[in-house]
């Protein structure tokens, strides 16, 4: 209670110091990362202590959408409907801990891409330990400083846009053969084997995905925008292209064969969508590797 209390009689001079934070937000790395998404990034709080969640919300809110829950059962639930970019949690707290949300939130399939800032008022090494264990992505004591929330909070998002582009660069240049090592691995090779496992299904779609990874359209749709920065629908589209372009370059089909191998039934789409992809046709494509 004590440190609570110290806390929260602090507020004040860490909103004065916010005020000194403008410059950074506006043409530090927020620009940068604020450049790559099409809407604001969606921000969850999750603290007990009104005051403080209430200081966070206020700091955060101009550049992100900021939702807040009090206890972590209510951050869990709202997790899991919101599927936030980034979520912001106190250790201690009623009903469900920091620690506690942050191992269901890394170890969900809906929520194991997300960033999570783990907050407390306990300094000792092992309980930062504890919090990493579980998968949090940092660590920071109470009382804090808010210029230091604020450049973790968009280093972690930037190095997610980063991640993402690397996980897009992978399944470009190989469909089948992803290279990577991280909790989202599973959810990745199982949307992509089934993918693959129906390419040549004109009738592929978004529903059937979502069923067979148990997620709603919605929620498919923000995980696999926040790790390719496509929509479910551009996804499986590119993975179709990748698909062709790989038929393509062996020569041993003609450009109407790729396109219903790789589950077009209209070429003149599938030429259209190809040239968008890889500024060829498809012909142009073919000549170019046959040549090769």
């Amino acid at each position: 209670m004590e440190a609570r209390y110290r806390f929260t009689a602090n507020i004040a001079n860490y909103s004065d110091h916010a005020e000194g934070m403008e410059l950074y937000g506006s043409s530090g790395k927020s620009a940068e990362v604020l450049s790559k998404m099409d809407e604001k990034p969606i921000l969850l709080i999750v603290e007990d202590n009104k005051d403080v969640m209430n200081f966070l919300a206020e700091h955060f809110q101009e550049r992100f959408t900021t939702h807040t829950a009090s206890d972590g059962r209510e951050g869990l639930e709202k997790a899991v409907a919101l599927i936030p970019d980034i979520v912001i949690s106190d250790v201690m707290m009623p009903n469900m801990g920091g620690t506690e949300l942050c191992r269901l939130l890394k170890t969900d399939n809906r929520t194991s891409h997300v960033p999570v800032i783990l907050l407390t008022a306990r300094s000792q090494v092992v309980h930062e330990l504890e919090g990493l264990e579980t998968g949090a992505d940092d660590y920071i004591t109470k009382p804090f400083n808010i210029s230091v929330i604020e450049a973790r909070v968009w280093n972690l998002l930037a190095q997610r846009q980063t991640l993402r582009e690397r996980y897009r660069t992978e399944i470009t240049l190989q469909p089948a053969n992803l290279a990577i090592t991280s909790p989202d691995q599973v959810f990745l090779e199982k949307v992509m084997a089934y993918i693959e496992s129906n390419i040549e299904e004109p009738s592929l779609n978004v529903e059937d995905l979502a069923k067979e990874v148990f997620m709603s359209r919605t929620t498919l749709y923000r995980k696999i925008k926040a790790l390719t920065n496509q929509t479910t629908v551009e996804f499986i589209r590119s993975v179709r292209l990748k698909r062709a372009a790989q038929l393509l370059r062996t020569g041993a089909h003609s450009v109407n064969e790729v396109a219903y191998m790789a589950g077009f039934t209209d070429v003149d789409y599938f030429r259209r969508c190809f040239k968008e992809e890889y500024n060829k046709t498809p012909t142009e494509f073919k000549g170019s590797h046959v040549k090769e």
